[in-house]
């Protein structure tokens, strides 16, 4: 089954989903530096997809399957990262590995819509 724009669209979703929690988590924990930083993060990827919907879909549509496949493994790494955190477990490293999955999801959007 080929994968569609929808399918790119939710897994993106699910990315800013775990940067949220990410900077709840680090909430909690009081890190708010570090929180402030999963923030600034969370909000450019947003801005990301937002430019992301609003462009010319069209231009992106065939690279809907890489990109996706792409994004799985990201969501995969910053998910394991943020529950890591979320249990407080060697928690500089998993925040390191959290922040550097956004960025890579960032970079994912950035090169459609540069």
């Amino acid at each position: 089954m080929a994968t569609t724009r929808p399918d790119l669209i939710d897994e993106l979703l699910v990315t800013r989903r775990h940067a949220q929690r990410l900077v709840i988590s680090l909430r909690f924990q009081g890190r708010d530096l570090e929180a402030d930083s999963a923030e600034e993060k969370e909000k450019a990827l947003t801005a990301r997809i937002d430019a992301l919907l609003a462009a010319a879909m069209g231009t992106w549509v065939g690279q809907a399957a890489e990109l996706t496949t792409r994004l799985k493994a990201i969501n995969k790494r910053l998910a394991a990262s943020v529950e890591r955190v979320r249990k407080r477990d060697e928690n500089a490293a998993h925040i390191a590995g959290a922040l550097g999955a956004i960025d890579d999801a960032i970079e994912v959007v950035r090169r459609l819509v540069p």
